[in-house]
């Protein structure tokens, strides 16, 4: 396995950890919700850190597959 796919093996194993993760987050964020009774950010209630982690790392998880599907470059060679 060459380097540059080990690195996008690297970066696609760690959007699918972070996509679980924010998952896992969203759904304490959901539970969270049901024991205020309330969304959050809605009227008075701030948004907790359950829902911006959530967002956070939905985000990244996105970069992260982006990065590990972007196509190849490769360095132009120059004639000497």
């Amino acid at each position: 396995m060459s380097r540059n796919a080990a690195e996008r093996a690297a970066l696609a194993l760690a959007g699918l950890m972070l996509l679980a993760s924010a998952l896992i987050t969203g759904r304490l964020a959901f539970e969270h919700m049901q024991l205020a009774g309330s969304l959050c950010g809605s009227g008075a209630a701030p948004h907790c850190g359950w829902c911006v982690g959530t967002v956070a790392l939905a985000v990244l998880a996105a970069f992260s597959a982006a990065a590990a599907l972007a196509p190849v470059r490769t360095p132009e060679r120059v004639r000497a």
